[in-house]
């Protein structure tokens, strides 16, 4: 199964312990996030994520402004540390069911005692235990939420396992609005006081129409894919063409040179270091280019997988979350790189017998005058 792949069962629900290890598992430790030390923090540049502290490593590790993504090498823009990268919404909240159903006992987040909570809030996100939950029921302000039990969320984790969403600067208040004019999430006191006058749209209009967005976007991307895997083929048929070559020149050139002495050895030599050399040339053109295409296939199959996750599990709130996200990570691969074109012609090799006779003339009259040289130094007794 490719990154993030899910099962769903009959009911259309999911299981997050069918996850593949690699959409919910930190690249670098290899361990699974948690809802601590190994938040998953999502890198805009690829949509990879990892962990919070080997995050903080990796920072520390490659200084300056920039870390590379350990999954893809997609290079990541850092302004600051490890807290001003953005938590992945989805995959935290994937890794808090998760942690949930594999501990399989959850503590009441309202009450001092630590009691077994037995429901949860669904406004609220909190979990309640007996007590609690009578408590909340009396509230003025919360005696109208909806309160499910453990077992009814369990059953069905896809309709009832939601985040509640409270503003940042309305803590009391929860997110139910999107300002296109700023690209803002906000509540009601948002809307009024920070956002008058501005165009205002309820969160699903406006997740609905980013949504579509992404879905155009995503067409783009599949063709682009295509096209790029057919660009590896031919990059990977152009590198077996230059070493298939390149062997057989070698054969030959032997073949051709074995016979002569020291002279034609040298010149076998000289002729085989030349060809590599152009070998070397066009291979390294070829993996550069190659290289390219690998980093949009990375960066196209991060993007695919984890937008196919975003339209099953993200609510409007984590779709407009990572709308701007999504769109900077798809942008810039609607295109296919330039594959190179090697001209392989110019490492066959090519037997001149001009040239050849000469390299042997030169090679003889090199020979026979240092013969010469030698002679004349030489004295005999009388």
């Amino acid at each position: 199964m490719a990154e993030g792949g899910a099962a769903k069962n009959v009911k259309g629900q999911f299981d997050v312990t069918d996850f593949k290890d690699t959409f919910l598992e930190c690249p670098v430790c290899v361990e699974h996030f948690n809802q601590t030390s190994r938040r998953p923090r999502l890198l805009n540049s690829c949509l990879h994520a990892v962990c919070t502290a080997c995050l903080q490593a990796l920072i520390t590790k490659e200084g300056g402004n920039q870390i590379t993504c350990p999954w893809c090498r997609q290079v990541q823009t850092v302004r600051g540390n490890v807290d001003t990268l953005q938590i992945d919404p989805v995959r935290d909240k994937l890794t808090e069911y998760e942690q949930m159903k594999i501990e399989k006992k959850i503590f009441c987040t309202d009450c001092p005692d630590e009691n077994e909570a037995e429901s949860r809030c669904q406004e609220c996100s909190s979990y309640l235990c007996t007590a609690c939950r009578s408590a909340h029921r009396r509230l003025r302000f919360s005696k109208d939420h909806t309160i499910i039990t453990l077992d009814e969320l369990f059953r069905d984790p896809q309709a009832n396992f939601k985040r509640s969403h409270f503003c940042q600067y309305h803590p009391a208040q929860q997110i139910e609005f999107y300002c296109n004019t700023d690209e803002q999430l906000c509540c009601v006191s948002c809307c009024v006081v920070d956002h008058k006058d501005h165009e205002i749209r309820k969160l699903e209009n406006a997740a609905d129409a980013e949504r579509a967005t992404i879905e155009k976007q995503i067409q783009l991307i599949s063709k682009t894919s295509e096209l790029t895997q057919k660009a590896l083929q031919k990059g990977a048929r152009q590198k077996q063409t230059i070493t298939n070559i390149t062997e057989h020149n070698e054969a030959d050139i032997t073949t051709l040179y074995k016979s002569l002495k020291d002279a034609v050895e040298y010149d076998r030599k000289r002729q085989l270091a030349n060809l590599k050399e152009k070998s070397r040339v066009a291979l390294a053109t070829v993996q550069t280019t190659t290289k390219a295409h690998e980093q949009t296939m990375a960066k196209i199959e991060a993007t695919q997988g984890y937008v196919t996750k975003l339209k099953e599990t993200a609510d409007a709130v984590e779709m407009l979350q990572m709308y701007p996200s999504i769109m900077r990570s798809m942008n810039g691969i609607t295109e296919v790189p330039e594959c190179q074109v090697i001209d392989v012609t110019n490492l066959i090799f090519k037997a001149d017998a001009t040239t050849l006779k000469m390299s042997l003339s030169e090679s003889a009259d090199k020979a026979i005058a240092e013969v010469d040289r030698k002679k004349r130094k030489r004295t005999f007794p009388v």
